[in-house]
């Protein structure tokens, strides 16, 4: 019986991880704030750590060294383009939440529109009830 129950239990987790990564719903404001601020924080470390990883590989004269450090390098370069992907869902959900189609977060990857289009997310008060996506959160 327990076999059972810790099934039902892992398998709602995983449909909540997928929830929080597919595109679909809402988030509010602070959501997106904590988000954003989390994702800005870990990929300045995450960029830190491969430029560093990067620069030890180029010194060093050991092979098995070497290839270490460029594969830890890649894992932080994989992890950033995660966050940038998840940068982008974050945006899409924000979008949805004042009724906006997702298809305008694009917009993150243009230099000054970005910043323009954040300040917009963050002071753009969400609709109250429900709309074609959703509860709010």
């Amino acid at each position: 019986m327990s076999t059972k129950f810790s099934n039902s239990e892992s398998v709602l987790s995983m449909q909540k991880i997928m929830a929080f990564l597919m595109p679909l719903g809402r988030i509010n404001r602070m959501f997106y704030l904590g988000c954003i601020l989390f994702l800005s924080i870990s990929a300045t470390l995450a960029t830190v750590a491969m430029a560093n990883f990067a620069e030890l590989a180029y010194i060093c004269d050991k092979l098995w060294l070497i290839i270490l450090l460029y594969f830890v390098s890649f894992l932080f370069f994989s992890l950033a383009c995660l966050g940038v992907y998840l940068f982008l869902i974050f945006s899409m959900k924000r979008l949805h939440d004042f009724s906006e189609s997702g298809y305008w977060a694009i917009l993150v990857f243009v230099p000054v529109i970005n910043a323009l289009l954040i300040l917009y997310l963050l002071c753009m008060p969400g609709d109250e009830g429900r709309n074609q996506f959703g509860l709010p959160q």
